[in-house]
């Protein structure tokens, strides 16, 4: 048995509201206030890793450079048996100099550093030598390219020479040979042509960019070990116990550090 029941429309209440204009407005603009707090927080966070990034790259092209011009300035003078306090020579270890000719656009108020040494890495006269024009046998075997000078020391006699100026006495056997280094540091327009950058370049006409941002370099020499005068004011570099660096960056950043000279 079938029962049926009729319903009157009029009674029935379907749902069929929806959304209010105004509702939607204001999801919108919660939505967006959301994602835009998002967008620069994530904006802030990659500037933040960008400048952190950067920071870190500094540093550690400036601890590069500290450690080059470190290295260089320990070695000044450094010879075959002894270093300038020892030897009679000529050769001036560690100074500042006018700009050379080949930095064609010099930076004002920045100074060039010269260093001199000898290659700690030596070579040895296997047979002694009968006249200055005698053959150099050495072991382990040196090339000496075009301008480039040696050293040569039996711990009683000391001579520079090279290609163009070959040696005007012998030695005997067991006198030691070195390849004369000589570098330069100074600044100059960097490489992508940002600002100044300080470089280093080799005797034989190498450079390389170490920092990039630099302003102003300098350096100081100190007679006693504790008071610092400029190179107008060393009487005898022989004299010279340590160098102060100053390197300024932009943004009125300022990197100062001492290093003993190795003959002292």
């Amino acid at each position: 048995m079938f029962r049926i029941t009729l319903i009157d429309s009029s009674t029935m209440r379907l749902s069929l509201k929806g959304f209010s204009l105004i509702e939607i407005l204001i999801v919108l603009a919660l939505s967006s206030s959301v994602l835009l707090s998002a967008f620069y927080m994530l904006q802030h966070t990659s500037s933040l890793y960008h400048h952190q990034q950067q920071r870190l790259h500094a540093v550690a092209t400036e601890r590069y450079a500290q450690y080059l011009l470190s290295k260089s300035i320990r070695l000044a003078g450094f010879l075959p048996c002894g270093s300038l306090n020892q030897q009679s020579t000529d050769l001036v270890a560690i100074s500042t100099i006018t700009p050379p000719s080949w930095l064609t656009t010099p930076i004002p108020n920045s100074q060039v550093l010269k260093i001199d040494y000898a290659n700690p890495k030596v070579s040895y006269l296997t047979q002694a030598m009968h006249s200055p024009q005698s053959e150099l046998h050495m072991s382990p075997k040196l090339t000496i390219p075009k301008n480039q000078w040696l050293v040569i020391s039996d711990c009683q006699q000391l001579a520079f020479f090279s290609r163009a100026q070959p040696l005007q006495q012998a030695f005997p056997k067991h006198s030691m040979l070195s390849y004369l280094e000589t570098q330069w540091f100074y600044l100059r327009s960097s490489t992508d042509g940002s600002g100044t950058a300080l470089f280093m370049r080799n005797q034989t006409g190498e450079s390389e960019e170490l920092i990039d941002g630099v302003t102003q370099f300098r350096s100081l020499f100190s007679i006693d070990g504790q008071h610092f005068v400029t190179s107008n004011d060393v009487n005898s570099w022989r004299n010279a116990k340590a160098v102060e660096i100053q390197i300024h960056y932009q943004h009125d950043l300022t990197q100062d550090f001492i290093v003993r000279l190795r003959n002292q």
